[in-house]
């Protein structure tokens, strides 16, 4: 029911998504022009850091894991065959946060929200892999109480790495 809305409501509202973001992207090179600021390039910070270093760890793997969870949870509560509704909303979300991270002062980085859509997209492919799993396991593997004993161990797991991290130079 959720992904026909969204696609019935892209199919009828697309011509003003696209002057919106062709809007929102002058705008904002204007801005920069006006401001005499540089235009970022994506994939520019990616392209920086060594594979495997510790910088590469903390911000290429960090944004992706970030947001593994989220695009698990978008897809187990959209409960969708398709990935564009996940997709839509990872981007809507992580631009909003690097819109947000900009107005405080912080930069804007285009590569984040390439990074936060991967792991969105690995969210939902886990989620995929779940529906796939859980038909060919007993019943009690399919009820809440194992579903809520899951979320706590993995949460709690979460949060032993986090703060441990520094322990192992990682997350932080």
């Amino acid at each position: 029911m959720i992904e026909q809305t969204m696609q019935n409501a892209l199919k009828e509202n697309w011509p003003m998504i696209l002057i919106f973001t062709v809007f929102a992207i002058v705008a904002r090179l204007a801005y920069l022009i006006v401001h005499k600021e540089r235009f970022v390039i994506p994939f520019k910070e990616i392209l920086r850091y060594e594979v495997g270093s510790k910088l590469f760890i903390q911000n290429i793997i960090g944004n992706i894991i970030m947001f593994i969870p989220f695009g698990l949870f978008v897809a187990y509560l959209i409960k969708t065959r398709s990935a564009i509704p996940t997709i839509l909303i990872t981007i809507i979300i992580s631009a909003t946060i690097e819109y947000t991270q900009m107005q405080i002062g912080r930069t804007f980085d285009i590569d984040d929200i390439f990074l936060n859509l991967v792991g969105g997209i690995i969210g939902y492919m886990i989620y995929l892999i779940f529906n796939v799993l859980e038909s060919h396991l007993p019943p009690f593997f399919s009820t809440k109480l194992f579903k809520n004993i899951l979320t706590i161990f993995l949460l709690a797991i979460t949060l032993i790495i986090y703060v441990n991290s520094d322990l192992w130079g990682i997350l932080r």
